[in-house]
């Protein structure tokens, strides 16, 4: 099974897309308390989730949706989008590096096909004018039965 290449372009638009998202910092954080007091999200988490969900939907509405943050819709397509809007959301409130996925999964003739786009934000502080993003794409492929 071979990488569509198609949707490595999306995943890239969209991750792109919710990192810009991200750079616009609030001066206050909205905290949702998931499963305990060191597992929250901000307002952030939900308006990334929010923005990569519709973005898919729009290019690819028969896809699947498992979002860290709630989104969840079956695939009728074959393929399911796996999403975390921010990983190191503890570290984007103090403004360090964090970084964003958005992955997919297939499966066609008996092999599982993964792989993700992330978006990692290498430096951050208040003195930074910019941050340095970078994807990187990691495919792995499994029979199954």
């Amino acid at each position: 099974m071979s990488l569509n290449l198609e949707l490595v372009a999306l995943a890239e638009k969209i991750a792109l897309s919710a990192g810009e998202l991200l750079l616009d910092r609030p001066s206050k954080f909205e905290l949702d308390e998931k499963s305990g007091a060191l597992d929250f999200a901000t307002q952030k988490d939900h308006q990334s989730e929010s923005l990569i969900v519709s973005q898919i939907l729009a290019q690819r509405p028969l896809d699947g949706l498992i979002g860290e943050e709630g989104a969840n819709k079956e695939s009728e397509s074959g393929v399911t989008w796996v999403i975390d809007p921010i990983d190191g959301t503890v570290n984007y409130l103090y403004d360090l590096p964090v970084g964003a996925s958005v992955s997919q999964q297939r499966i066609e003739k008996n092999t599982l096909q993964v792989w993700s786009i992330r978006l990692q934000q290498t430096h951050s502080g208040k003195h930074q004018n910019q941050m340095e993003l970078f994807l990187i794409i990691h495919q792995l492929s499994a029979m199954i039965q």
